[in-house]
């Protein structure tokens, strides 16, 4: 007899960037529910940006969208979904929905600069607000009658979530989902709670899991930190600091690391820690006084010393800090030095020795963060169509990675019920790859599969099916 009970799940991307899952839910009176699982938007080289030009997707016929975080690889393209015609739910928890406004904003002003005709209209940012509703962690709501969601905590930033999706039908065993989004078991901002025991004691149909990096463990020595020695050494030797960041909570993450430092004595509280950027001085804002679930004791993270930089007045600043003789740290947003504040204030910094640029996130190898790092001192660099001879230290620490390594991720599926099948996603080809080879050799009793646009997963509560050629661009 044939499954009329399952549902077909396909990916979007092949890459770390453009998280986007489609799940298709079949029951047996027929009826056929779409939602999506994230919306974001391709980052780096200009052909993988040019799949942000159009949403591929027949989209009256999805009933909702799931957000598991707020950052633009997994939110840049709901603009552009409501601006081909989407108008139903976006489901996101209470604090992403606090902060999602600084990024979307933020995304408009990136569009109404560098696209001719923009994809989407101010007024198609308004509309996607009027959409998203807020979500309480460990509450369940029912998008449909026959489909429940429940956000759980997830250290990857506030606001993140791990989340359920439990498909139903009368007579029929559940079809459970977990999708991890971009997972981390820890937070300085707030205590991460693990998965409740009675959703763990049954094993899920299926977890959707992030690879960024699936083919490395958490001892490696990039993890390693020497974020703090290294500061401590640069200011010590009279270094100017300049620290590409993101904007939500990379930037407040660095400004508690300098209060740590200063609070042990690590580094002197005469020497002046600037924030610049619109975004990242909003966040920070939100962090003190908006409830996005920030410990009570971590609400008091600014250094002393601390200044923001105006806009009206950067240039004028930044001209007299890099005049002077004393060192000083600036954060700000961009943190591949591809975009944001940061890219006005780098050419300061390229050509002097005096200076080291500290990258604090991952470049990939597109990025002008990876080429301001692999520019050897004394060679000619192109940055944003001006040549300069590169003088200034340069140096990446991976120690404030917000996602797990493979060994975190085996230690999360080992403290549940052996799932019947774990899907790769959310990473470069050849890491989900190896991701799916190390938990194949760990994992006897679950069936691995490596998500791919070419094809499509059907799944009912047993687990996998059957894979069958798809191509995420014709629906």
């Amino acid at each position: 007899m044939q499954n009329d009970f399952y549902i077909h799940a396909y990916t979007r991307n092949q890459d770390v960037t453009g998280s986007t899952y489609l799940i298709s839910a079949h029951f047996p009176n027929k009826e056929n529910v779409r939602l999506l699982l994230d919306a974001g938007a391709f980052q780096g080289s200009e052909i993988i940006r040019g799949y942000n030009e159009v949403f591929p997707l027949n989209l009256q016929k999805i009933k909702f969208v799931i957000i598991s975080h707020i950052h633009m690889d997994h939110i840049g393209l709901l603009p552009v979904l409501v601006a081909q015609g989407y108008n139903n739910p976006i489901y996101m928890t209470y604090p992403s929905l606090e902060l999602i406004d600084i990024n979307l904003n933020d995304a408009w002003k990136i569009e109404s600069k560098n696209y001719v005709v923009p994809r989407f209209t101010r007024e198609n940012i308004c509309e996607t607000f009027n959409l998203m509703k807020g979500c309480a962690f460990k509450k369940v709501i029912k998008p449909h009658k026959n489909i429940s969601i429940t956000f759980f905590s997830n250290g990857h930033m506030v606001g993140a979530a791990m989340i359920e999706i439990v498909i139903s039908y009368p007579g029929r065993e559940d079809i459970r989902i977990l999708f991890t989004g971009d997972y981390k078991g820890k937070n300085i901002f707030f205590p991460v709670e693990k998965l409740p025991q009675s959703h763990i004691s049954k094993p899920y149909s299926a977890i959707f899991c992030e690879s960024t990096y699936g083919n490395i463990d958490s001892s490696h020595e990039k993890f390693q930190p020497h974020f703090i020695s290294d500061i401590t050494e640069a200011l010590k030797n009279q270094k100017k600091v300049v620290i590409p960041s993101f904007a939500i909570e990379r930037a407040q993450e660095l400004l508690y690391y300098f209060k740590y430092m200063q609070d042990n004595s690590f580094i002197s509280s005469e020497i002046e820690i600037w924030l610049a950027g619109s975004t990242a001085m909003e966040t920070t804002k939100r962090f003190h006084y908006k409830n996005l679930g920030v410990s009570s004791n971590m609400k008091n993270f600014l250094p002393k010393n601390f200044h923001t930089l105006p806009k009206t007045k950067k240039n004028v600043i930044l001209n007299e800090l890099f005049k002077s003789k004393k060192p000083f740290v600036i954060i700000a947003p961009g943190g591949m030095a591809d975009y944001g504040t940061i890219t006005s204030i780098i050419p300061y910094a390229l050509p002097r020795e005096d200076c080291l640029i500290y990258f604090s996130c991952y470049c990939e190898p597109n990025s002008k963060g990876y080429k301001i790092l692999h520019t050897k001192y004394g060679e000619k660099i192109v940055y944003n169509g001006k040549p300069y001879i590169k003088k200034c230290k340069s140096k990446f620490t991976g120690e404030l990675s917000g996602h797990a390594k493979r060994d975190e991720f085996l230690q999360l599926f080992q403290a549940m019920e052996p799932p019947k099948c774990i899907l790769v996603g959310h990473g470069k080809m050849k890491i989900r790859k190896s991701f799916g080879q190390y938990l194949n050799n760990n994992l006897l009793n679950t069936d691995i599969e490596i998500l791919n646009p070419d094809y499509g997963i059907e799944l009912d509560s047993n687990g996998i099916i059957k894979t069958f050629p798809a191509n995420f661009e014709i629906f």
